[in-house]
């Protein structure tokens, strides 16, 4: 599937994301905001109860030296935003949105000033990564639904991908990535056919495959090669791995297998999941223990011991034993399934197993792709009220270069 770039590509992140907008001013005495919002208001459209972060305007608000606000209204970017302020004479203020100046004047004899700032223009770097990025991850998804379709193996969008089509239609505006799942019989016939069915720009790479015994993590991905987008989803084993990886786009396959219905027996293979992935972390090329200072003094501990034992261990053998445990119910009737190579803080995580059977087809975009059969279950389990807005530190790329975190 081609997909062009979408004209409100460039403009629906903000009327989704809302405008950060800070007004700082220098001095003690108090500033009153008359009004800060849309020139010409749209915001009567729009569901406040789902994004209890943001505001469609200010009025009345008086503060000293900084405010801070998140608008969320498509006026702003239409029509502009507007400042009306009244503030000693003399009073110097400027306006921040999303991070960049905006406006800054000093306040004239009347005590009272206005100001009208075109928006359209901001983050416009952010913007046209975010373009180019959901552009690929579409023709990612695209090929992966094709080799699905063709060969009768199921799919299902999940995670960010799934909340996407159920609240936008679309690709959420201010991500980078997509996922899907399969079981694990699925995942393996598209283990084996992947490789020689993908057409020209794909590639299939397996979590063993990244070259030099380095170790990500036990997912594996579809990349697509005609492009390089600077990322971070390599940046752990970068100098390690194979060079050819380095900042190619992929779509990343979770697989579900099944959980032991047994709360004590699910809890022990959840415990050796994580110890084998500790094991695996020491064939990493960066390993930076800053980075779980945050967390309780266990994990820093096991974190710590596991990778030092795993480097004396082959990576062949870390990636056969996380198989066999994450298969150690297989051949048994279990009620759910959990995504054995997904992210450990929820590993734990139970997914019940009549979500995916069958499944259904949801419009994301221009295309269609599959979901599970009770999707909102399944949301519901992974995000608890997904259909809530995240905070407005959340709603950003977080596979970009300047991102981080522990994955």
């Amino acid at each position: 599937m081609e997909r062009q770039d979408r004209g409100e590509d460039m403009v629906d992140l903000f009327d989704a994301r809302g405008y950060d907008v800070t007004v700082n001013s220098l001095g003690d005495p108090p500033v009153t905001i008359q009004y800060l919002g849309a020139v010409r208001t749209e915001h009567a459209e729009l569901l406040y109860d789902e994004d209890p972060y943001v505001v469609s305007h200010v009025e009345g608000q008086e503060f000293t030296r900084e405010f801070q606000a998140s608008l969320k209204d498509p006026g702003i970017r239409k029509s502009g935003l507007r400042i009306k302020i009244a503030a000693k004479a003399g009073t110097e203020v400027s306006v921040k949105a999303c991070g960049e100046e905006v406006c800054a004047f000093t306040v004239g004899e009347e005590g009272q000033e206005e100001r009208t700032v075109d928006v359209s223009g901001l983050c416009r770097q952010e913007r046209e990564y975010l373009a180019h990025i959901h552009r690929i991850l579409y023709l990612l998804l695209a090929e992966a639904d094709r080799i699905c379709e063709k060969h009768g193996i199921s799919y299902f969008l999940v995670f960010g991908g799934l909340l996407g089509a159920l609240r936008h239609g679309d690709i959420i505006p201010w991500d980078d990535d997509i996922d899907i799942a399969m079981t694990r019989a699925d995942f393996q016939r598209f283990q084996k056919i992947a490789p020689a069915e993908l057409g020209e720009g794909f590639r299939y790479l397996d979590c063993s495959e990244m070259g030099g015994g380095a170790f990500l993590d036990f997912m594996c991905r579809i990349l697509y090669t005609k492009e390089t987008v600077p990322g971070n989803v390599f940046r752990k084993v970068r100098g390690k791995c194979r060079k050819d990886l380095e900042n190619h786009l992929p779509l990343d396959i979770f697989i579900l297998d099944k959980a032991s219905d047994n709360p004590y027996r699910h809890k022990l293979q959840m415990l050796l999941v994580r110890g084998v992935y500790g094991l695996g972390m020491g064939h990493r090329a960066i390993f930076c223990r800053e980075e779980y200072q945050c967390r309780d003094f266990w994990t820093r501990i096991s974190v710590r011991l596991l990778s030092g034992l795993g480097k004396a261990v082959p990576a062949k053998c870390i990636f056969w034993l996380h198989d066999r445990i994450c298969t150690m119910h297989e051949k048994k009737e279990t009620k759910d399934y959990f995504m054995s190579n997904g992210f450990l803080p929820f590993i734990h995580t139970r997914y019940s197993r009549e979500w995916f059977q069958g499944g259904n087809r949801m419009k994301l975009g221009d295309m269609e792709a599959r979901v599970p059969a009770d999707a909102e279950a399944y949301l519901k389990r992974a995000y608890y009220e997904y259909y809530h807005y995240p905070p407005m530190c959340k709603r950003i790329p977080e596979h970009s270069p300047d991102a981080e975190g522990v994955f």
